[in-house]
């Protein structure tokens, strides 16, 4: 279910059907200055986007039941305010299958902040999550 770590300024939402990635992401990414909130699948997910307007981030799944990574995406390419969003996916897949599969679908790949392969880039996407958020804050203090 959904589970709210630390209230900060911003928000990122973690959606993975995978409980420990969850927790290990979220740890990782625990800061003042941002909210964690998990989200098991897609369907969940667009719930959390639907009833928190301070969310700025999403790390992304593509492998879960219910409605998969895909199809949240495809929600998501049909609303008007998805450029309010970073989205990283964090997949198994390979990148050229998952931006061919984006390209098929009709989806726009510029609603992509990042795509990193899950044990292989975690923490180089975590640290580009981080690298981010503080370029956003930097920016509110200017």
């Amino acid at each position: 279910m959904l589970a709210n770590h630390y209230f900060g300024s911003s928000a990122l939402l973690c959606v993975d059907d995978d409980a420990i990635v969850r927790l290990y992401l979220s740890k990782l990414l625990e800061s003042e200055y941002l909210q964690i909130i998990e989200a098991e699948n897609g369907k969940t997910a667009l719930d959390v986007l639907q009833e928190n307007n301070n969310i700025q981030y999403i790390v992304l799944d593509l492998d879960m039941p219910m409605m998969n990574g895909y199809e949240f995406l495809d929600y998501v390419n049909k609303i008007e305010n998805k450029w309010n969003w970073n989205i990283f996916v964090h997949s198994t897949e390979s990148e050229s299958y998952f931006f061919n599969q984006l390209t098929s679908r009709g989806i726009s790949p510029g609603i992509i902040y990042g795509y990193y392969k899950k044990n292989i880039d975690t923490r180089l996407m975590v640290y580009s999550i981080l690298n981010k958020l503080n370029r956003s804050l930097l920016e509110k203090v200017a």
